[in-house]
């Protein structure tokens, strides 16, 4: 699924039921949109990407 994401960069999300929040289900995927690497979690990673408005944040789920 292709969907519009922070700053209107194309990005592959996963349909989630968070709103507001791009949810990537690959680290490869987020740092293509341009997120770096901010945090790990316990499911994968927490990403950012620096917008004209502050950071953005996103979320990688590596689990299933």
């Amino acid at each position: 699924m292709r969907a519009r994401g922070v700053g209107g960069i194309a990005s592959p999300i996963q349909k989630n039921n968070m709103v507001g929040v791009t949810v990537f289900k690959s680290l490869a995927d987020a740092l293509r949109a341009g997120f770096q690497i901010y945090d790990r979690t316990s499911e994968g990673y927490l990403v950012r990407t620096k917008t004209e408005n502050g950071w953005a944040m996103a979320l990688v789920t590596c689990k299933d």
